[in-house]
């Protein structure tokens, strides 16, 4: 038998494997995109947290010296900031 002749007779079983092993190695493909995509994700929300908890911190400081400068402005003018009136009345 010739190389053409056995070439022919194995194409159909190709053939029809093919479009399964075509098949596995989409999903194989998908599969790996997705768990890329998932593995980003997951170090966007880590990121994502890391900086919420940064800003987080920073407004906790903000508000506390806020609160440390409205005690310290009373006693330097004498008074309660409610209790001051506009220049303008």
């Amino acid at each position: 038998m010739s190389n053409e002749k056995l070439q022919k007779a194995d194409e159909p079983r190709l053939n029809e494997r093919q479009p399964d092993e075509l098949r596995w190695t989409d999903l194989e493909t998908r599969l790996a995109y997705a768990e890329q995509a998932n593995d980003q994700l997951s170090q966007e929300i880590f990121d994502q947290q890391r900086e919420s908890e940064r800003l987080q911190l920073r407004v906790m400081r903000l508000e506390q010296r806020m609160r440390e400068l409205s005690e310290q402005m009373p006693a330097a003018t004498g008074g309660k900031l409610e209790d001051d009136i506009p220049p303008h009345y």
